[in-house]
């Protein structure tokens, strides 16, 4: 019998109010940093201007080309898929700074990196500061995009967690959107303001995010990680809109310290954690992290080898192209049914319990009976918020 939400006897945790979604939710405003700056440069790349500024005249490209001038499809490839280098390199350190600097000022910095990037992109009238600009700016977005996630998935309470992770892939929709808005809008134009109105909006959405982290709290997990419990404690009832010493934030606060503890002294992890069938205890940052730099990866190589795939002076496939992305879904949508876990309804502590008791496939059977929460990780959190120990009389130690 698959598992259901009313089969689960969920740990106490406090109500969602608007507030606190809206709180959430607000860390999923990266996706248009990631889609617009992922969506733009198509359509500068098609700009009569952009041709003749950055392509090379007498061009044997005369299909594309304007006034004799276009760029070569290798510098069309590298242009395109450079940003997807550098969010591989944003990623390779995005997790251990985040460790290091908190969640939120990791996606604080991505968008002082990024806003760098955008400076050498409208600054450029050549292909080798564009190509660097978009580097620094990829390098970015690997921070943003491998934190702002994690960020949100340790935040969110598990009943809307799927909802507001899922509105991180919307707001990539939306940026992609705006981008086809705002380049339609100046494709026309005659002068530098062409392509450096595109790339020079990228400001906002970075200062947006950015300014706007600086205003949440951190993440409760990064603060049990380094033992500041207190800290913990009065991020997490900023974040779930409740006192302090309330029953609900005790409870929570009490399964991840002891969740972490349990992590920090019995769980081992490595690269190859990515591609095993069934996965070992692991702090449930680190696949995170790995496996998104993975999917970077490949972004550049794919990024890279379609502009030769598609034009008519190479592969030539055009719109046959789809045939190949049509079948690599087909596989993917395999893998996700029988590879990916199911964890709705659940929270982070006991989809770590759920990873070490089954596989992804029967994942959905799994039905959750105790968690990493004791008595001596409630008294210590009661002990350092000043909560009575009476706030637990009413509260099952080991039910979820």
């Amino acid at each position: 019998m698959s598992r259901g939400q009313g089969e689960i006897s969920a740990r106490v945790e406090a109500p969602v109010t608007v507030k606190a979604y809206l709180l959430c939710a607000f860390a999923a405003f990266g996706g248009i940093l990631f889609g617009y700056d992922s969506g733009y440069i198509s359509g500068v790349l098609g700009m009569n201007y952009f041709k003749k500024e950055f392509g090379h005249p007498n061009s044997t490209d005369t299909e594309n080309a304007f006034e004799g001038h276009m760029y070569h499809t290798w510098e069309k490839s590298l242009i395109t898929s450079i940003l997807s280098c550098g969010t591989f390199f944003g990623a390779l350190f995005a997790g251990s700074l985040a460790d290091w600097i908190g969640r939120r000022n990791t996606v604080v910095s991505g968008c002082g990196v990024f806003m760098l990037g955008v400076i050498l992109q409208v600054a450029s009238t050549s292909v080798g500061l564009l190509v660097g600009g978009r580097l620094v700016a990829g390098v970015g977005v690997g921070f943003v995009s491998a934190v702002i996630i994690l960020y949100m998935s340790e935040i969110a309470p598990k009943a809307v967690r799927g909802a507001i992770v899922s509105g991180y892939q919307f707001a990539i929709t939306i940026g992609l959107l705006l981008a086809s808005c705002v380049d339609q809008a100046t494709k026309d134009r005659m002068d530098s303001g062409s392509y450096r109105i595109p790339i020079s909006i990228q400001f906002a959405w970075a200062l947006i995010l950015g300014g706007g982290l600086l205003m949440l709290p951190e993440s409760p997990r990064y603060y049990v990680k380094d033992d500041k419990l207190e800290q913990a404690a009065h991020a997490l009832s900023r974040i779930r809109g409740q006192p302090v010493d309330s029953e609900y934030i005790q409870s929570e606060l009490a399964e991840l310290v002891a969740n972490f503890r349990h992590e920090r002294e019995n769980m081992q992890t490595g690269w190859l954690d990515c591609f095993k069938v069934t996965i070992p205890p692991t702090p449930t940052y680190l696949p995170n992290t790995n496996t998104l730099l993975l999917l970077r990866l490949w972004n550049f190589v794919l990024g890279y080898v379609t502009p030769y795939m598609v034009d008519s002076n190479e592969g030539n496939l055009g719109v046959k192209v789809f045939f190949v992305w049509g079948s690599t879904c087909t596989l993917c949508g395999l893998f996700a049914y029988f590879m990916v876990p199911e964890t709705k309804g659940l929270s982070l502590e006991q989809v770590d319990r759920m990873l070490e008791e089954t596989t992804p496939h029967t994942s959905s059977k799994w039905v959750p009976h105790d968690t990493f929460a004791d008595d001596s990780a409630r008294k210590e959190i009661a002990k350092v918020t000043g909560a009575s120990a009476d706030v637990y009389e009413n509260v099952e130690p080991k039910s979820v």
